[in-house]
């Protein structure tokens, strides 16, 4: 009787969780926030859908050590695709929310020029980070190299590999050649400091044995930082000793140096002085997606998503990760 019973109470249980409607629940995004989602969902509740760009979940921290080949690209990187078996993934972007009758609007990033299509949702949650921040600065966009995702880092990389080799050439200039070996990274946060780190690891330790053309005393590695000081977020015990240390290094630390023009193979400063560049890495700080700014929904000054303290957004919207603000 008790086994009779027991049977009735898993088919019944069974029953009863077939006969649940799955909630459909899409995520913008595969950045921190997105995927940390992903990986706790629970997937019998609902039905993910998640919609980005960017195919593959970024370990950001050592993306710096992949522009010169301290790790390979492949090493910090997880496919979307097989974070979660029951997770379905559209390489899109999302241009356009529409709460009221819960549609999302998207385009393909792979066919430019296709109509957009929309997708449905019971809730949403939008994780699409940041952009890098230029401060409207003009020629960052044409002539800067930013660093923040897969691809920045192989542009950046294969960028310091051809200037060497054109510096190698008998028949450059020596001022082209200094141009060529003068590294400019603009903003002394997390990412420019290891950046400049790695790249000056990078000559001493590879380059200049694989270069042997290349004179050394020409090699210039220069660190831009508005503020009086880099790493100003962590302990300052931590920027002096790595202020020391660049400067030991052969960095040329640069405060309170204000970007007015990035140009062609050159950086002006707000004091008129022009510095040669054969590379400028432009790492300022973040800033709000255009998607968010074109979503009418309210935000804040800084245009981003207001929430709660559960990152609530209102009604069945909620937002992860960059973007948003309490």
């Amino acid at each position: 009787m008790s086994k009779a019973i027991s049977l009735f109470s898993s088919v019944r249980s069974f029953v009863t969780r077939s006969a649940i409607t799955k909630k459909k629940l899409v995520v913008l995004g595969t950045g921190w926030g997105g995927y940390r989602l992903l990986k706790s969902i629970d997937t019998k509740v609902y039905d993910v859908l998640v919609i980005s760009p960017r195919n593959h979940f970024l370990f950001t921290p050592l993306l710096a050590s992949t522009t010169v080949g301290t790790l390979e690209f492949r090493s910090i990187v997880d496919p979307i695709r097989k974070t979660r078996p029951n997770v379905q993934y559209i390489q899109a972007e999302c241009s356009g929310i529409d709460p009221e009758r819960k549609i999302l609007s998207c385009a393909s990033t792979l066919h430019a020029g296709e109509k957009p299509f929309e997708v449905g949702y019971d809730a949403l949650v939008v994780a699409v980070g940041a952009r890098n921040n230029t401060f409207n600065v003009p020629g960052v966009l044409e002539h800067a190299y930013f660093l923040k995702e897969l691809s920045h880092a192989r542009r950046i990389r294969n960028k310091i590999i051809e200037n060497f080799e054109m510096a190698s050439v008998p028949d450059t200039s020596d001022a082209e050649r200094r141009r060529l070996l003068s590294f400019v990274i603009v903003g002394g946060g997390p990412t420019g400091v290891e950046f400049a780190a790695e790249l000056n690891d990078f000559f001493w330790e590879d380059l200049c044995k694989a270069f042997p053309r290349v004179p050394v005393n020409e090699v210039k590695i220069t660190l831009l930082e508005a503020g009086k000081g880099i790493l100003t977020a962590f302990d300052k015990r931590l920027s002096d000793q790595t202020m020391k240390w660049f400067r030991k290094g052969g960095i040329d630390l640069r405060m309170q140096s204000l970007v007015r023009e990035v140009r062609p193979g050159e950086v002006v400063l707000q004091d008129g002085s022009v510095l040669p560049a054969g590379l400028v890495v432009w790492q300022t700080g973040y800033a709000p997606r255009k998607f968010l700014q074109d979503v009418h929904l309210p935000k804040d000054a800084l245009g981003r998503f207001q929430v709660d303290r559960y990152l609530h957004r209102g009604g069945n919207i909620w937002a992860d990760g960059g973007g948003w603000a309490l």
